[in-house]
């Protein structure tokens, strides 16, 4: 009914349907996945000729390459991005072969194989630890966006019901003021300068590190953390994260004077050492402070894990107790969902100038300045 044939390593299906010759282009298989592919269409000519709605079947990854260039040109390049990763990890899992039947046409995704999906994603690992239930929601999100959107098209005409995992939410670990105030004490210049840009401000570790001078204010007395295609926030959007006055005098020592990482040494900045806020001697930007930070742990003799990470927690909750509103801290913060942010608690309304000058009134901020 359907003939195969190969040209060129590639491999095409002819059939007729009312008539009509069709090639189709399988691609390049083995001849044995090749006819497989044409009994799939063996089916398809059947139900048409019988009068059953077909659809018409498109390849996986050819109806991928359709919608990622459709995200492409609607969607910004960091969502993009997101999408184009979440469809290459769903290629490789069709590609492992897991059914009785490979799958090659979009017709064929239903709910066994995203069941399928989730048992395999989960059995993945990244850096040594096991995936977490939130990261293979989000590539069922953008799975379930691509079927959405095929069938929107019309290649499809059925919804094929996706259900996410469940997340638990811990909460966030913080440190006491005491204990901030402890590891303040036993850190280095060097690392008193990322405690207290880190403590004051809520950021994360990478907006810091990826930090440059014009993006501070000094006259507006605002910090904006940008995001771009090269270096792109989590939540890749941009925030304005207001300057307390203790932050302000710190940032104007900073911006005259280098700390160096490695010797804790205090030079004036060279010129090329005036683009990023911290930076190596040579000024290019620095990639990590976990050594120097875990150093300053270790000297503050407290007997917890305690992470960067977690100033930013401390930041959230010290806001809190000092009756900043949760709304005021999700902007500073930068969180798209207020659910993230209260994970901290609820509490009263407050603006953000006030909310990081109650954070600054808690530590002494020009520590630098008397070096």
């Amino acid at each position: 009914m359907a003939n195969l044939e190969k040209i060129k390593e590639v491999y095409y299906s002819r059939y007729r349907i009312n008539g009509k010759q069709i090639r189709e282009r399988l691609g390049k298989t083995s001849m044995t996945e090749a006819k497989t592919m044409v009994r799939s269409i063996e089916e398809k000519v059947c139900k048409q000729r019988l009068g059953i709605d077909c659809k018409e079947r498109v390849l996986i990854d050819e109806i991928i390459k359709e919608y990622l260039e459709w995200a492409r040109n609607n969607r910004e390049h960091t969502t993009y991005l997101q999408k184009k990763k979440s469809m290459e990890i769903f290629q490789d899992f069709i590609k492992q072969g897991r059914f009785k039947n490979r799958i090659y046409y979009i017709n064929d995704i239903d709910y066994r194989v995203i069941e399928s999906f989730k048992v395999w994603r989960k059995e993945q690992t990244y850096a040594k630890k096991k995936i977490a239930n939130r990261t293979v929601n989000i590539n069922l999100t953008h799975i379930s966006n691509l079927l959405r959107k095929v069938k929107e098209w019309g290649y499809i005409s059925s919804d094929t019901q996706i259900k996410k995992l469940t997340e638990t939410h811990k909460h966030p670990e913080y440190l006491s003021n005491v204990e901030l105030q402890v590891l303040i004490k036993n850190s280095s210049l060097y690392e008193k300068q990322i405690i207290l840009l880190l403590l004051n401000t809520g950021m994360r570790s990478g907006e810091l590190m990826n930090l440059t001078w014009d993006a501070v204010d000094f006259i507006g007395k605002a910090i904006k953390i940008q995001s771009s295609e090269k270096k792109a926030t989590k939540t890749h959007r941009e925030r304005f994260i207001n300057i307390n006055s203790g932050l302000l005098d710190t940032l104007l020592y900073l911006r005259e004077i280098y700390i160096d990482p490695l010797t804790n040494n205090v030079s004036p900045r060279e010129s090329y050492q005036k683009n990023y806020v911290l930076c190596h001697r040579d000024g290019k930007p620095i990639k990590s402070f976990k050594r120097s930070f875990s150093s300053a742990v270790v000297k503050s003799g407290l007997n917890k894990r305690i992470t960067p990470h977690m100033l930013r927690h401390s930041f959230a909750t010290l806001s809190l107790e000092c009756n900043t509103d949760i709304m005021t801290i999700k902007e500073i913060l930068g969180h798209t969902d207020i659910s993230t942010t209260q994970r901290y608690l609820n509490i009263t309304n407050d603006r953000k100038q006030q909310a990081v000058d109650k954070i600054g009134s808690l530590f002494d901020n020009r520590l630098l300045l008397t070096c």
